[in-house]
């Protein structure tokens, strides 16, 4: 290997490496699959800084000296970046001015603006000895501070550099966002082999709902990419976007084999909550929040995620119980989020009682959530125009909530005005591809507008982003069954009901019917009965009995 490669490579293998590492894939193989084997002295610096973050190289050691405390110690993951580029900036001359852009980069990365002004105002005078680097910094934390003309206007500057030409057109394209545009200007960029704007097509990618294509974006971006993005955080995008792609059980190893190299990360468990959350799991959630509760019985925000885990799982009265207590043992706990969760526990069987718990929620604190749950609240009790206000206080808090949107919508089902219904949560899909609940609304609303056909594609939709939920499958068999004639469909939605719960009796008296208008009588003899043995005083009892004495 040339050193001139070596030198190129740097920053590419640590990322390789450190998440080969955190993950539990040799090294080695990852470096023979990057680089086709060799042994040059980078990487055998990087190898040692993988596994041992602050590793004995002498080469990782000049340039950790380069770097501040405040990113050498932020954790290995972000120490093997800001490493990795300091040894790009040695090995490329960029020296200090590299590293003070990278500090600030890093902070932003990190949700830290003011750590990142901090990292620009101390960098400033070897910055100002390489103006791109300064205009591109300064742009960074205008964006963050919400200052786009002024970040737009360094950009631009930066755009007329030869090195970090490609780095400003990522940053105008991510400033100018215009749908389509942004989509093919980040193929561009990444054709053009810039790390940060595969990382932006993937999430472009993926918030459109292509999983599949985002899961082999953040693949190639995991094995060959270097950016500045926390190879934690990008492996659990990356399993994350895997199980939206249809390979659930492959991002569940993933994301256990990366616990088990890093059992305290709690990142990790936030990625098994999701995926639980949102295979319909709910056992696995509240187990979950539990054993983070357990790690810290004195953190109290972990005690009302509990909470809140038990009451989406159903279980009111522990979810009450657990906050009745954490209230007995910690006054300071009965702050505005345990109260909303609190009324929550008690919507279903005092709603009067819920209600006031969310009136003293909000006057502790406004907040979006606890004005939609007041408004689902109101509209459970056919108080619609208390349900559009409190979601349309939602909606002034934060205009881009689309929770308030898809709910603001389901009050228009329930009062008839099915196109208002269908123009926002139309409205919601074109931003969010991919939202479950404004999916499975605008099937309602379709149906309500007599259009079934279009009803059955949005819940066949729903069903691969919540192949668990049961009632959704009977929902779009019935569909299938009774309002589109396709008994073929129907009889394989319900195969697939019973083979995940054999107990669902009614499942087997449907499947049943449909058999017995395919003209298939075993079938129907077979499954009618069945019904009647789960179900001998069950609705439909009476059916299933004349129709096997007419069949036999």
């Amino acid at each position: 290997m040339t050193a001139e490669r070596s030198r190129s490579a740097a920053p590419l293998v640590a990322l390789v490496v450190a998440a080969g590492v955190l993950l539990g894939l040799p090294a080695g193989v990852l470096l023979h699959r990057r680089l086709g084997g060799g042994g040059g002295a980078v990487e055998r610096a990087v190898t040692l800084l993988a596994l041992d973050a602050l590793g004995p190289c002498a080469q990782a050691r000049r340039a950790l000296d380069k770097l501040p405390a405040t990113i050498a110690h932020d954790g290995p993951a972000l120490a093997a970046t800001a490493l990795a580029l300091a040894m790009w900036s040695v090995d490329h001359g960029g020296g200090a001015a590299d590293l003070a852009a990278a500090r600030v980069e890093l902070a932003l990365r990190k949700g830290d603006t003011a750590l990142a002004t901090k990292a620009f105002e101390e960098g400033d005078e070897v910055l100002s000895k390489k103006e791109a680097r300064q205009k591109l910094a300064e742009g960074w934390i205008a964006k963050q501070n919400g200052q786009m003309a002024a970040a737009k206007k360094a950009f631009t500057a930066v755009a007329r550099s030869k090195t970090l030409a490609s780095r400003a057109h990522l940053e105008q394209a991510l400033l100018s966002d215009t749908g389509g545009s942004l989509l093919k200007k980040l193929t561009e960029l990444d054709k053009q082999g810039l790390a940060d704007a595969t990382y932006h097509l993937a999430r472009t990618v993926k918030r459109r709902g292509n999983a599949k294509g985002a899961a082999d974006l953040y693949g190639r971006l995991v094995v060959l990419g270097a950016t500045v993005i926390d190879p934690i955080d990008l492996v659990l995008e990356w399993a994350d976007t895997m199980a939206l792609a249809g390979e659930p059980d492959l991002a569940q190893k993933q994301i256990e084999a990366l616990r088990a190299k890093r059992p305290e990360d709690e990142r990790i468990v936030a990625q098994m909550i999701t995926m639980a959350a949102r295979a319909g799991d709910t056992a696995t959630v509240v187990n979950l929040h539990r054993a983070l509760v357990e790690a810290k019985p004195a953190d109290i925000d972990r005690k009302i995620r509990f909470a809140a885990a038990l009451n989406d799982a159903g279980d009111f009265m522990q979810a009450q119980q657990f906050l009745d207590d954490l209230f007995k043992a910690n006054k300071e706990a009965r702050n505005a989020a345990a109260l909303a969760q609190l009324g929550r526990a008690w919507v279903t069987r005092e709603p009067f009682r819920a209600k006031e718990l969310f009136n003293e929620s909000l006057s502790l604190k406004e907040n979006v959530g606890t004005y939609v749950l007041l408004g689902e609240l109101e509209a459970g009790r056919e108080k619609f125009k208390e349900a559009k206000k409190a979601f349309e206080k939602a909606l002034s808090l934060n205009p881009q909530l689309t929770g308030a949107q898809i709910q603001l919508a389901r009050v228009a089902i329930a009062e008839g005005s099915l196109p208002e219904a269908v123009k926002r949560l139309e409205k919601v899909l074109g931003k969010d591809p991919t939202n479950y609940d404004a999916i499975l609304s605008l099937g309602d609303a379709y149906l309500g507008l007599s259009r079934p056909a279009d009803s059955a594609v949005q819940y066949e939709i729903a069903v691969t982003l919540r192949p668990g939920n049961l009632d959704l499958l009977m929902k779009l068999a019935l569909l299938q069954l009774q309002r589109l004639a396709r008994t073929d469909e129907a009889i394989t939605t319900l195969q697939k009901v019973i083979t995940r719960d054999p107990e669902r009796s009614v499942a087997y008296y449907h499947l049943g019917m449909a058999m017995k208008d395919n003209g298939n009588t075993v079938g129907a003899v077979t499954n009618l009965q069945k019904y009647l043995d789960l179900a001998p005083d069950g609705e439909w009892a009476p059916d299933a009995k004349k129709i096997l004495d007419d069949l036999n």
